[in-house]
């Protein structure tokens, strides 16, 4: 299952995410870079995405999104089988997770005498325990989501910078579960819910398989649909997969698309790669493009 697979913040491409700020910190620059075991317990990421937006000659765009996370295992997981990217995944591996995610942008709108600039600051928490339940075809998991939006206008006038309105934000919490099942090796189907959701008129379903195909080829296929009950109703498809040449090396596309009830729709598409040195280093890219909206991503992992 995708790491922090849930509306309440931005998607991943690993399983449900760290167990606290000081575990990443020390699992990252101390446990050394030694370990070569076909097994990990724990696995820390960090993603960096520089964000660009079409803009019309008196207007400008600029911002940035950072994201770090990993995963506390509870057993160690074996990588002998399949692709490194999804032995968790394959291995139905249960763990414990934190994703944080750090987005700013700056729009700004100039003048021959003056320019007007939004600022935007967006802290998305994601805490998270994932679990298959011993010798069954069950899955579920629970955890709470956190968001805080600050901005900022400002007047810049002869180099000097006023502040016409400010807002530091407060944070917003929401608890988040899912429930699913494994059919067969390599497939998981599952629904997120939040709380106060009606799932009467708010729902979704995904599913995740992983074809292990001859030799170290496979291929990993990912669908989804989404129904929201909203001001302006709309309905989410998405489609996603990487194929596998090696047990290190991969390639992806991913697109989805949101119907609104007015008729409008917004498609989104990204061509992905990612690549293990070694059993205990990754490295991955993405290109984004949404509508006005694109975006490079650049990222790595390191397990232990």
């Amino acid at each position: 299952m995708n790491a922090v697979n849930h509306r309440a913040l931005p998607k991943s491409n690993c399983f449900p995410f760290i167990v606290s700020p000081m575990a990443f910190i020390a699992g990252l620059f101390s446990c050394g870079f030694a370990n070569a075991d076909a097994s990990y317990q724990y696995e820390n990421s960090i993603i960096y995405s520089p964000l660009q937006r079409d803009t019309l000659p008196a207007e400008d765009f600029d911002g940035w999104a950072l994201v770090v996370g990993g995963t506390s295992y509870f057993k160690r997981v074996d990588t002998h089988r399949g692709p490194l990217a999804e032995a968790a995944f394959l291995g139905k591996a249960s763990g414990v997770s934190l994703f944080y995610t750090r987005t700013d942008t700056e729009e700004s709108l100039s003048d021959e005498n003056w320019i007007e600039r939004e600022e935007n600051k967006t802290d998305d928490v994601l805490l998270n325990i994932g679990y298959y339940i011993p010798d069954s075809i069950f899955y579920a998991s629970l955890g709470v989501a956190a968001q805080k939006n600050s901005a900022a206008d400002k007047i810049i006038l002869a180099g000097n910078s006023y502040t016409i309105d400010r807002d530091k934000g407060e944070w917003d919490y929401v608890g988040i579960a899912s429930v699913g099942i494994t059919p067969m090796t390599g497939w998981l189907i599952w629904s997120s819910f939040h709380e106060g959701q009606d799932v009467g008129d708010e729902w979704n379903i995904q599913s995740k398989y992983v074809w292990l195909l001859p030799g170290e080829q496979a291929l990993n296929i990912e669908l989804g649909y989404e129904e929201l009950d909203t001001d302006a109703s709309r309905s989410k498809y998405s489609l996603s997969a990487d194929y596998y040449f090696t047990k290190t090396l991969s390639l992806g596309i991913a697109h989805s698309a949101i119907d609104y009830d007015a008729g409008d729709s917004v498609e989104a598409n990204q061509v992905r790669i990612k690549n293990f040195f070694s059993e205990s280093i990754s490295v991955q890219a993405a290109y984004n493009d949404m509508d006005e909206d694109s975006s490079v991503l650049v990222g790595g992992s390191y397990r232990f």
